[in-house]
């Protein structure tokens, strides 16, 4: 995904270190994850935990405290278990206050030949846009670079001109929901340091996407619990990336409210009985009602209007309520679609802004918790994307899973299946863009140690040839 220079020997130097730590902070679980990434790009896990979520509403902190406790808990367990500190760590960050743009920016080649400096003060150019206030820049992606004669180069060092030109995408996040993170990481243990902030859409799409899916043009969604996030790839680059502070958690406020029930059940039925559309149904479940045993004291009159209800044992302290399966699929489908609706409004925006059409010959791909609701990708298929000239396109639809990855000996059996899931998707992405940070950055380092010797050695000719002139004449 990000820019490679190609030099494979120079990046082997990055894989004789400790695992990477990615901690992926999500509204309904927390979790955490060590691993390495081979050579050949495989990523071994060597350990994996998760906990329920606190102190996350809608991939925002809504308690400090609370989500500090809960990273404490992952944190004990995983010194615990491996006798090792973490030390440093990536978190991955989502929702609505995530913003993005396509961005360009140039620099002269004063050589005529362009060199990786000269690549470097083209990218720092375009990282100059002005966004609006109390926005971070998280991440710089470049899309591709042009010379005076050449388009859509992807690795310009060497090429001659007399002007680089880097096209960029660039994504920033809200400055203090990004501080309050840090914040309760601080709280945790002041001395785990955060190396990258990575925004969990391109996390999960490096996680679950091939290369040729990216090059033919696909979408993203990753569907969490309180949160969505969202990657658009057309030609091989990411052009378009936003979030919303909603997900699965909304379609259980849905059946909540439609029922009348608490959000403990709604998220259980969910879970156990969700189908995208009433038509997905077996014909045997048409008449089935769902039987249900809840605490009288949280029904508030509602089971009547809902199924009807029968009075438990116990002297009523519970009641039976009962839930027509299609009633219940219906408020499902509804809330899904509206989801899918306003995830395709803004793809419909972009096209609209750049009188181009998204081109999503992959079509939507789907990660997270909510993506296991069964008949999802059917339902999103049936939506019809709207392109620049109000022409309209039926896209493919698949859930994704993440690829390339082997899980350790060492992997509590109860995560192992887990881990190459929808719902992980996103924490083994944050461990492949956090490799891919690091051998970027190890690269740039070792290019600008060779700037500085040649530096060096020009300036020690250029006095030496200064001190004998002086000397002679």
């Amino acid at each position: 995904m990000f820019f490679n220079k190609g030099n494979k020997e120079l990046a082997k130097q990055g894989n004789a270190q400790d695992p990477l730590i990615a901690f992926d902070i999500g509204s309904s679980k927390i979790r955490l994850i060590a691993a390495e990434v081979s050579d050949d790009s495989v990523l071994h896990v060597s350990y994996y935990n998760e906990v329920p979520s606190s102190g996350m509403i809608n991939g925002a902190v809504s308690d400090i405290n609370k989500l500090a406790n809960k990273l404490s808990t992952l944190v004990q367990e995983y010194t615990e278990d491996t006798g090792n500190r973490i030390e440093h760590c990536v978190i991955g960050i989502a929702g609505r206050h995530i913003d993005s743009t396509n961005a360009q920016g140039s620099a002269t080649v004063p050589t005529r030949k362009v060199t990786e400096e000269d690549r470097l003060n083209a990218l720092s150019s375009a990282k100059a846009h002005k966004f609006t206030e109390n926005r971070h820049l998280i991440h710089a992606i470049p899309q591709c670079y042009m010379t005076d004669s050449s388009l859509d180069i992807s690795n310009p060092i060497g090429m001659s001109t007399v002007k680089l030109n880097a096209a960029v995408h660039l994504i920033v996040c809200n400055e203090d929901q990004e501080n309050n993170i840090r914040a309760a990481f601080e709280l945790m243990d002041a001395n785990i340091k955060i190396d990258h902030v990575i925004f969990d859409g391109i996390a999960a799409a490096d996680a679950v996407l091939s290369q040729e899916e990216k090059e033919i043009g696909v979408c993203l969604i990753d569907f969490g619990g309180g949160a969505i996030n969202v990657a658009v790839y057309s030609f091989g680059k990411l052009v378009l990336t936003f979030g919303f502070d909603f997900g699965g958690q909304r379609i259980t406020r849905e059946i909540a409210t439609q029922f009348g029930l608490p959000l403990a059940f709604s998220e259980f039925i969910k879970k156990e009985y969700a189908y995208a559309h009433t038509k997905l149904l077996p014909p045997e479940e048409l008449k089935t009602r769902i039987k249900l045993e809840l605490p009288k004291s949280s029904i508030n009159g509602q089971s009547a209007q809902n199924g009807g209800s029968d009075s438990g044992s116990g002297e009523g302290e519970t009641e039976l309520v009962y839930i027509r399966y299609p009633d219940l699929v219906g408020v499902i489908s509804i809330a899904i679609r509206d989801i899918l609706q306003q995830i395709n409004n803004r793809l419909e925006s972009y096209n609209y802004d750049n009188s181009s059409a998204l081109q999503l010959g992959a079509g939507f791909v789907f990660t997270g918790g909510s993506s296991n609701i069964v008949g999802l990708p059917l339902l999103a298929h049936a939506l019809m994307v709207k392109d620049s000239k109000n022409r309209k396109q039926r896209v493919k639809a698949r859930v994704g899973t993440p690829i390339g990855v082997e899980i350790d000996d060492g992997v509590n059996d109860k995560y192992r299946d887990d881990v190459i899931s929808p719902d992980c998707a996103t924490v083994i992405g944050l461990i492949r863009v956090a490799h891919d940070i690091n051998q970027n950055k190890q690269l740039d380092d070792l290019a600008a140690a060779e700037r500085k010797r040649n530096s060096s050695s020009c300036r020690k000719v250029f006095n030496w040839a200064r001190d004998w002139l002086a000397k002679e004449f």
